[in-house]
């Protein structure tokens, strides 16, 4: 008798229990797997660069970075880390900063201590240090893994006593990228446009610009062409643009911004300043006609 009660407190106590361990399974939330597909949604549904750059930010440190966390991390499986190795690598396309960067070598050394990482996981982290700008630590990495899925670093020549949060530029020259300091001349006009060698607009643009007698004097004394930095160095397109365009000075854009306004979402974007304010925005160039308002363009910083 006394063994049947004993059978019966104990089965009331497991239906007691029960529900509330099914009930906390529930309270997991999504798999790694559905949050980087809810992730790739909020991706592909957002157009502008910055605000999906936002997006995707707020949604990976809601719902990815707790994982990072190194008990977290040793408790996923591989399948679950690689998931999160393609959300944070999504995010740092985007937002290429050092603490998101600092998760994938979390992730890469969890995914190396089960040996699963791949190589695509170690050029991915180069093409993260490159777009940081961090291109000693994307050096060493061609120096210390010697592997061909690897690119090429070139020489690195950084300029010494830069302030906090100076904004800077990469200089591609004889074969070596040297920085240099860079903002926007608080006197007299200047014109700064966010482009890329790889864009066909914009070397439609530098085409029709350079053909232009007083276009090309102008923007030969005035401009900086700064390309925004991703994955990639692209060294060979930066040459040839500088072979081609000699008078558009063209550079490798910075971690910091040179204006906050400066957006390289789309190129080539044309930002016109006089006395270190901004007079006139302009995107797009048609590769098929001259630009109708240039002129009125550099009229709006001075040049009649």
């Amino acid at each position: 008798m006394l063994n049947n009660l004993k059978l019966l407190i104990i089965s009331w106590l497991f239906l007691l229990i029960a529900p509330g361990t099914v009930q906390s399974d529930a309270d997991k939330g999504p798999s790694m797997k559905e949050n980087y597909a809810s992730l790739l949604t909020i991706y592909n549904a957002i157009s502008g660069q910055p605000e999906r750059g936002i997006q995707s930010r707020k949604f990976y440190l809601q719902n990815f970075k707790p994982a990072i966390a190194p008990a977290a991390l040793q408790k996923l499986t591989i399948s679950d880390l690689g998931y999160l190795f393609e959300a944070n690598d999504t995010v740092i396309f985007h937002n290429p900063d050092a603490d998101y960067i600092d998760d994938m070598q979390k992730i890469l050394h969890e995914l190396e201590s089960r040996e699963a990482i791949e190589n695509r996981h170690l050029a991915a982290l180069q093409e993260a240090y490159i777009a940081s700008c961090q291109f000693e630590k994307a050096k060493r990495m061609v120096d210390q893994k010697n592997v061909e899925y690897l690119q090429s670093v070139p020489e690195i020549h950084r300029l010494n006593g830069l302030e906090e949060g100076q904004s800077t530029i990469w200089v591609f020259e004889g074969g070596t990228l040297k920085q240099r300091s860079f903002s926007i001349p608080k006197k007299g006009p200047f014109i700064l446009v966010a482009s890329n060698p790889l864009c066909g607009f914009c070397r439609a643009a530098a085409k029709a610009i350079s053909k232009d007698v007083r276009w090309s004097e102008i923007f030969k004394k005035h401009s900086y062409w700064i390309t925004s930095g991703s994955g990639k160095l692209h060294t060979e397109h930066f040459e040839r643009w500088s072979k081609s365009y000699p008078q558009l000075p063209v550079a490798l854009g910075g971690v910091t911004p040179p204006f906050p306004e400066f957006d390289s979402s789309l190129v080539p974007m044309f930002y016109f300043f006089l006395n270190g304010e901004l007079k006139k925005s302009a995107p797009g160039w048609s590769p098929k006609k001259r630009h109708p308002h240039m002129d009125e363009y550099l009229a709006a910083i001075g040049f009649k």
